[in-house]
């Protein structure tokens, strides 16, 4: 970068750290808004997109956070979930630093809880009152519709002309069958796919709350293109938690749902029967879960023979991290299932914590929803609870919780959840409220 580049960048930089300062939920705004962007800024920029930017976003705003808190009337901490991942975490920790170097040893660590820890943190000290919750649901229609719109045009242009861009085979660019599948602005197809699932299920709610108006009739019309822009990344992680995220809400408020959900089981069914080809032959395809469940086979007997774990970060994308920084040849095993990487690195003590912490979110989600005061906070509550059970069940047969940015999407969506129950800030809730009884 010139000088001139280089002066300009932190004019932004500071006036940015001053407009979080003024209020730190800005940070985590910033954050939902930027992190879909992450790999392709990386991309384009090269080596002046520092990949660090997310943590110490995260850090300043957490820091602003400390600094600004109303220590006098400080909000009751309201994430009880929140309580069962710091067990999770301590878990964690003594098994990195009992296996790892401690320069090592920080890698996984971060990986594995940063986020989960620095949400709640910030949320709980600094709420997001409800246009701070409005607003994150607008950046999240968005970016999904931006992202969704760029995957869709990488069909359009195919893998030559996307490789002619700069992008690399059996690395950006990869194949299922004969299909590609689009990765967008995420680098890889698993995390655009499931950043467009959780789109769909927390805007999707949130707009059938209201659908008059007018942000959530574009939302519910353009459906289909967040549903196609999914489908093009060929994930069945992300269909599976649809599904499941589908199911949930069915049973817990729209009925209509699952009547949807039957209708389109039936069209499915009669579709497979009369037609075939690379898509459905792709989906439908037992290969790769059959490869999955061989690995997970091997893998049970490593964790009866070892009750507390192999240490933190030996599998998944911590351990490619790790490898790198030890020098390691080995190629790292990738379990495709979070709760059996949890289990293989931590044992079952680390594993029961862990689905603890997935069970309090849920339990947490539909409680704040049943107690919500408005129609916004209870759609809210109720996208992010399905959100909570679809990646649950996508876990099943990913990583979910160390793919970047769902992971950390995930984390942010609970705390604003949470944010629902707490204590709000008086002047701008006040004109919020109004602002939301005025008639359309």
């Amino acid at each position: 970068m010139s000088t001139v580049e280089l002066a300009l960048a932190g004019i932004v930089a500071l006036a940015g750290a001053w407009w979080i300062w003024l209020r730190p939920q800005r940070g985590l705004l910033v954050f939902a808004a930027v992190s879909p962007l992450h790999y392709i800024l990386i991309f384009w920029f090269g080596a002046s997109f520092h990949s660090g930017w997310k943590e110490a976003l995260l850090g300043y705003t957490a820091v602003c956070a400390l600094a600004r808190a109303p220590w006098r009337r400080l909000p009751r901490f309201n994430q009880p979930w929140a309580y069962v991942f710091v067990a999770f975490a301590a878990i964690g920790t003594i098994s990195a630093v009992s296996t790892l170097p401690l320069n090592v040893a920080l890698s996984p660590i971060k990986i594995t809880f940063f986020y989960g820890l620095v949400f709640p943190l910030v949320v709980w000290l600094r709420p997001l009152d409800s246009r701070d919750r409005d607003h994150l649901v607008s950046i999240m229609m968005v970016m999904g519709l931006i992202t969704g719109v760029y995957g869709i045009y990488q069909q359009i242009i195919g893998p030559e002309a996307l490789a002619a861009q700069g992008f690399q085979y059996n690395t950006d660019i990869r194949t299922a069958g004969s299909l590609l599948r689009s990765f967008s602005t995420f680098g890889q197809p698993f995390p655009f796919a499931l950043y467009e699932m959780v789109t769909l299920l927390v805007c999707g709610v949130v707009a059938a709350g209201d659908p008059r108006r007018l942000r959530n009739t574009a939302f519910l019309i353009l459906t289909p293109v967040y549903l196609i822009a999914m489908s093009t990344a060929v994930v069945r992680a992300a269909f599976l938690g649809l599904i499941v995220g589908l199911l949930w809400i069915g049973f817990l408020r729209y009925r209509r749902v699952l009547t949807a959900l039957g209708v389109a089981a039936v069209a499915a069914a009669v579709g497979a029967a009369l037609f075939s080809g690379p898509v459905l032959s792709t989906f439908l395809s037992s290969n790769s879960l059959g490869e999955r469940g061989s690995g997970w086979t091997e893998s049970i007997t490593s964790v009866l023979s070892n009750p507390f774990g192999i240490g933190l970060g030996t599998t998944g994308s911590a351990a490619e991290v790790v490898a790198k920084a030890t020098g390691a040849t080995s190629v790292p095993y990738q379990p495709d299932n979070y709760f059996m990487k949890v289990a293989i690195e931590l044992g079952p003590l680390g594993l029961w914590a862990f689905v603890g912490v997935l069970v309090v979110a849920t339990a947490f989600t539909v409680r704040a929803m049943r107690s919500a005061t408005s129609e916004f906070d209870r759609s809210l509550c109720l996208g992010v609870s399905a959100m909570v059970v679809a990646a649950s069940a996508a876990a099943l047969v990913s990583t979910y919780f160390e793919i970047f940015p769902d992971d950390a999407y995930f984390w942010l969506l609970l705390s604003a959840a949470a944010s629902t129950v707490a204590a709000p800030t008086p002047t701008r809730d006040t004109t919020t409220a109004a602002m939301a009884a005025a008639p359309r």
